[in-house]
C-alpha cells in the first residue's frame, strides 16, 4: 500500500479468499462459488482500513492486535469504534506501553520517572 503496490496485496489477499473459500468435501464449482463472493476485485478495494478489518477475520491468531494497530496510529480510533468495553477508558498514551517498575527499578538515575512513558 504504501510502497504503490495495491495490485500486489490485492494478489496475496485473493490467496487468503480462496484458502477460506475451501472446505473438505466441496466440489471444484462449490468452492469457485464462494471465493467470487468474497474475494476482491479490484486493487483500488485495498486500503489500510481493509488490511486491518481482513487481519481480523483471517490472520487473528497469527500476530497480535495491539501492535498492528498502535504503530500504524489506528489504535484509539479502532478501539472505540469496535470494542464497547474498552471504548470509554482508551487514550491516546495506551499506543505505548507502560515501562516495567522492575526496569525502572533498575535505572541509576533517582528520577526514574522520566524514563517511563506518557501517562503511566
Amino acid at each position: 500500500l504504501g510502497d504503490g503496490r495495491a495490485g500486489d496485496a490485492l494478489t496475496l489477499i485473493n490467496v487468503l479468499k480462496m484458502r477460506a473459500a475451501f472446505r473438505p468435501g466441496l466440489n471444484a464449482g462449490q468452492v469457485t462459488s464462494r471465493y467470487d463472493a468474497i474475494k476482491l476485485n479490484s486493487a483500488a478495494e485495498v486500503t489500510l482500513d481493509y488490511i486491518l478489518d481482513e487481519r481480523t477475520r483471517e490472520l487473528c491468531g497469527e500476530s497480535s492486535r495491539w501492535p498492528d494497530l498502535a504503530v500504524r496510529g489506528k489504535l484509539v480510533d479502532r478501539v472505540k469504534l469496535y470494542n464497547t468495553d474498552a471504548a470509554p477508558r482508551i487514550q491516546a498514551f495506551h499506543a505505548l506501553r507502560p515501562i516495567p517498575k522492575d526496569h525502572l527499578d533498575r535505572v541509576a538515575d533517582p528520577d526514574k520517572q522520566q524514563y517511563q512513558n506518557p501517562g503511566y
